[in-house]
């Protein structure tokens, strides 16, 4: 069966409404508050977001009279983190990836303006039928650490996810 990208979306808004864990059991993971059909001023309007709350660990070096040396402080520092989901029905590539960043560097923007001393991570989840393997793109998982590819399959026990990493060269070449 053939989703339509705004059907996957709906499938995946829903159930994480209803309860997230039925998507964990599907293999995707999604935590925080959602967000559908988001519109980022002029960069677009993007499938789905989710905002949830992390810590962070902020480092300070602190100049100590008493011993005469710099010592480092340590605080946990509350930090918002911001998933953006970009689905496609079928292949995920380059443009896919690029859309997504689109939206990124206008949340960015956003949040530069209206909350700057709100502390922000963000990640990006890429999600269609299959991934693009004509290139180099299938590599960007395991080079950029705040990206996730799934593709999506649909069978007799319904919408099941992939985690799409690890790819290399059969023959390297070395």
């Amino acid at each position: 069966m053939k989703f339509l990208e705004k059907d996957l979306e709906e499938i995946i808004y829903n159930t994480y409404l209803e309860s997230p864990e039925k998507l964990s059991k599907k293999n995707l993971y999604m935590y925080g508050s959602i967000k559908r059909q988001l519109k980022i001023g002029n960069y677009g309007i993007l499938d789905l977001l989710t905002i949830s709350k992390d810590y962070d660990y902020e480092f300070e070096s602190v100049w100590n009279k008493q011993k005469r040396l710099f010592e480092y402080k340590e605080t946990l520092k509350p930090t918002l983190v911001l998933t953006v989901y970009e689905l496609k029905k079928e292949k995920v590539g380059i443009s896919a990836f690029l859309q997504c960043y689109g939206y990124i560097k206008g949340l960015k923007d956003w949040f530069r303006i209206n909350k700057p001393n709100i502390k922000i991570k963000f990640r990006s989840v890429l999600i269609g039928r299959e991934i693009d393997k004509s290139g180099s793109f299938c590599y960007l998982p395991e080079l950029i650490h705040d990206l996730d590819i799934y593709t999506y399959s649909y069978d007799i026990d319904g919408l099941n996810f992939k985690n799409e990493k690890d790819y290399s060269l059969t023959y390297k070449g070395f």
